[in-house]
């Protein structure tokens, strides 16, 4: 299990943005997305639109699988 926070994500010292798992197969656990940026600030306070945006921006940041079939 390897526990890690990409670059470009808020780094915080109680949890971990991604855990990935090997074994027979890779998973690939994603902490719940909100619309915070690197520095743990909230983006867009009371705009829907601006929020979405970040999160959007923050989930591009995540490990994709090599194969995006393997995606349940």
């Amino acid at each position: 299990m390897k526990h890690s926070n990409p670059e470009g994500l808020f780094d915080s010292r109680v949890f971990s943005q991604v855990v990935t798992v090997s074994g027979n197969a890779k998973t690939i656990y994603i902490g719940g997305q909100n619309a915070i940026n690197s520095e743990g600030q909230l983006i867009g306070r009371d705009n829907l639109e601006l929020q979405t945006k970040q999160v959007l921006e923050v989930s591009a940041k995540y490990p994709t699988p090599s194969n995006p079939f393997d995606v349940l």
